[in-house]
């Protein structure tokens, strides 16, 4: 059996428990469990290296995903001026622990508050993804919470 056959099996637990972020868990816990050895030797005859491997790509694949996905988010935040898709690429990233697309989600959520009349929280939050930005050294993120410190004191 392929180790893709073992993510089928394993990709059930997800279904079954409905709860996206608890299955995740769920499989990150399972990887050192006697219960996936037991699935993966005795029913696939596979290593648990392998099913190690299999995970692990499948998550990285997922954060990609994810990735693409709070991307989007933050952009429609930008092009709409609409907080709600901001707030929504924020949370995500900080669910998925993706600090760099946190710092684009507060600067877009900073530039959506901006525009709807809150400078005073517009500056608290371009103040935190500035402070993201400089920490990872990225330099365009760095120019956008920039842009948005300079409008709120402008106004």
């Amino acid at each position: 059996m392929k180790p893709s056959d073992l993510w089928g099996y394993l990709g059930k637990t997800l279904v079954e428990l409905g709860d996206y972020e608890q299955a995740l868990k769920h499989l990150r816990s399972m990887e050192d469990s006697a219960m996936l050895r037991h699935t993966a030797l005795d029913e696939y005859g596979l290593p648990i290296s392998t099913v190690h491997l299999a995970m692990h790509e499948t998550l990285a694949r997922e954060a990609a995903a994810t990735s693409a996905e709070i991307e989007a988010l933050t952009g429609m935040a930008w092009a709409g001026h609409d907080s709600d898709y901001a707030v929504k690429a924020l949370n995500l990233a900080r669910t998925q622990g993706l600090r760099l697309l946190e710092a684009k989600a507060l600067t877009a959520l900073a530039d959506t508050k901006l525009r709807r009349g809150h400078a005073v929280e517009a500056l608290r939050i371009a103040e935190q993804a500035l402070g993201m930005h400089r920490e990872f050294g990225c330099v365009p993120g760095e120019r956008e919470a920039l842009a948005v410190v300079s409008r709120v004191k402008e106004n």
